[in-house]
């Protein structure tokens, strides 16, 4: 009966002695975690605008090789397609090199379509936290297209 009596103290004693190490533990992984899961939502974020971006860049550049299609239905069409997607159309360039024939014979059309954007890394959100005394920068994505008019 003794030695039942000192190990139930022996084990009692070792459980009061580590009551607030599960909590020390929760405030070290709870920083980390939250760390890495919203890294993945802003590289998921950046990586959708990205596709967004090539997207209008290709859609512009099949648009402008058609034969019946100006530089200003090329760019009203990205235009379009960017303010639907929430992005701000005034950064696309549309550039169409035509070759009209003279000294350039066998070289096909070139058509340019360079949309450029500037993806803020949870600048929103970190701006709300902080007050707005905070910022973080910014990656500047980029496409462009070319396709050959022939």
């Amino acid at each position: 009966m003794m030695l039942l009596r000192r190990l139930f103290m022996r084990r009692t004693t070792r459980l009061r002695g580590s009551s607030g190490q599960s909590l020390a533990e929760f405030a070290i992984a709870v920083p980390m975690l939250l760390l890495l899961f919203i890294g993945m939502v802003e590289f998921a974020r950046g990586w959708m605008v990205r596709q967004v971006i090539v997207n209008v860049a290709r859609e512009g550049a099949r648009l402008a090789v058609v034969p019946t299609s100006t530089q200003a239905t090329v760019s009203a069409r990205v235009d379009s397609l960017l303010t639907v997607s929430g992005i701000n159309p005034a950064s696309a360039s549309v550039t169409v090199t035509t070759c009209d024939g003279t000294g350039c014979a066998g070289q096909p059309d070139v058509v340019q379509i360079t949309v450029p954007y500037q993806f803020a890394l949870i600048g929103p959100v970190l701006n709300y936290v902080c007050g707005g005394s905070c910022s973080l920068g910014t990656v500047n994505l980029t496409s462009t297209s070319r396709m050959r008019s022939e």
